[in-house]
C-alpha cells in the first residue's frame, strides 16, 4: 500500500471514529457538514504529523493539504529553501500570495508535479523526500 493510500485511509478512519464518538453517522451528515468534518480532522492529522517531529514543513500559510493526503508529511519548505520544486497546492498558494518564506519570489516557485513528482511509484515519495 502506498503512503498516499495509507494517509487517505487514516484520514477516513479518523473521521469515522470521530463521528462514532459523537454518536453521529457520517453518512447522515449533509455534504457541507461532511466536508467540515473532513477539514477539521485533516487539520488534526497535520498537527499530529508536525508534533511527531519536523515532518510538516510547509512553505505556505495556511499549510497545504496535498502533502498530508499524498505523502503523510510535507517537505515543501525544505525543498523550496534548496531551490527544488514543491507540491501543486504550494505553487498555487505562492501564486495567490500565501507564501510563508522570506526572500522567495513566487514566480520562481516550481511544481514538483511538473518536474516528475509521483506518488504512484510504489513509495509515495517525491524528489524532496530525503528530509524525512
Amino acid at each position: 500500500m502506498t503512503v498516499r493510500r495509507c494517509a487517505l485511509l487514516a484520514l477516513l478512519l479518523t473521521v469515522a471514529v470521530g463521528c462514532s464518538k459523537s454518536g453521529t453517522n457520517f453518512a447522515d451528515l449533509s455534504t457541507p457538514a461532511q466536508l467540515s468534518e473532513i477539514r477539521s480532522e485533516l487539520e488534526t492529522a497535520k498537527t499530529a504529523i508536525a508534533a511527531g517531529g519536523d515532518h510538516y514543513h510547509c512553505c505556505i500559510d495556511p499549510t497545504c493539504n496535498w502533502c498530508a493526503l499524498h505523502m503523510a508529511s510535507c517537505e515543501c519548505g525544505h525543498a523550496l529553501g534548496e531551490g527544488k520544486p514543491v507540491c501543486p497546492e504550494c505553487v498555487l498558494g505562492w501564486r495567490k500570495g500565501k507564501g510563508d518564506m522570506a526572500d522567495i519570489d513566487a514566480a520562481d516557485v516550481k511544481s514538483a508535479l511538473a518536474e516528475g513528482m509521483s506518488d504512484e511509484d510504489g513509495g509515495g515519495h517525491d524528489d524532496h523526500s530525503d528530509h524525512h
